[in-house]
């Protein structure tokens, strides 16, 4: 078994179809652990493709979610937690207001990251773990469809594209199952958005979506309460661990841009129905 060479770290991603978190460190061997992960349904592009923005009932679950993977950071000992959103609040006129109400009420910091960002990063997680080194990656997602073109393990060219799984979904399908008419529309679409030849061409939003100012952060999860070690997270049986079993304070490293978490209001309870596992740290 390797051994963990760094503190944990936990990534939530808020994305078009669903929220995940991963909590992972860097073992002594140069590879990444994967100590638990959890994922749960958000389908935010529903509201974004209906109205450009997202609807207070999405909101609120989005918060709820990230209540609960911060909960789940707290049992596989997370140091740190990082959270990103990707094409539905990047395209909402209200993505921020979502960001905002992260930070107030769970402390987390929101990146709303472009396009090109989304498809670099699906670029590194990828290969990390693949003895290749010349080749192209593409990443569905359920609101855009990210393209990497990469030569020595970088990335050459990018591309991040309005083709998401749930949007050509709902955006063309109707029956299930699909009739042979339905799905030459979404060929169409694809022919109509495919690259160009240039280096880089992430798709433009509109002049009203939202970009995170704020700086890349990350921050210390927070410790769980009386309430929260008792209560069920997932499928997998991901539980707060008991004050017993909590870590000691550890000081995070100078140069991390990070805050305390405020504990989860008394009476609170992680409620998400999750799929995901975890694994001992």
């Amino acid at each position: 078994m390797r051994l963990v060479a760094t503190p944990p770290l936990a990534v939530i991603d808020i994305g078009s179809n669903s929220g995940r978190v991963a909590v992972l460190a860097l073992t002594d061997d140069g590879h990444l652990e994967m100590l638990s992960d959890a994922r749960t349904s958000l389908h935010l592009i529903d509201d974004v493709a209906a109205s450009g923005r997202l609807s207070g009932e999405a909101i609120e679950r989005v918060v709820r979610s990230v209540h609960d993977f911060l909960c789940i950071a707290a049992t596989a000992h997370a140091e740190r937690t990082v959270a990103v959103a990707t094409a539905a609040v990047r395209e909402a006129s209200n993505g921020d207001e979502l960001a905002e109400r992260l930070l107030v009420e769970t402390g987390i910091t929101l990146e709303i990251i472009e396009g090109a960002d989304e498809a670099h990063y699906a670029l590194v997680g990828a290969v990390h773990g693949l003895a290749v080194e010349d080749g192209m990656l593409v990443d569905i997602g359920g609101g855009s469809l990210e393209i990497s073109r990469f030569r020595g393990r970088e990335a050459v060219s990018t591309w991040s594209l309005p083709l998401g799984a749930g949007r050509l979904t709902r955006g063309f399908l109707t029956s299930d199952p699909p009739r042979p008419a339905e799905l030459r529309w979404p060929r169409w679409g694809c022919r109509c958005s495919s690259p160009s030849s240039s280096s880089s061409a992430p798709v433009a939003p509109s002049a009203t979506s939202p970009r995170s100012s704020a700086p890349r952060s990350a921050i210390r999860s927070r410790a769980c309460t009386d309430t929260c070690s008792t209560a069920t997270l997932c499928a997998a049986s991901s539980t707060c661990s008991s004050p017993s079993r909590s870590p000691a304070a550890t000081p995070s490293p100078a140069s991390a841009a990070t805050a305390p978490t405020p504990s989860p209001a008394a009476g609170s309870r992680c409620s998400r129905s999750w799929t995901g596992s975890r694994r001992a740290a």
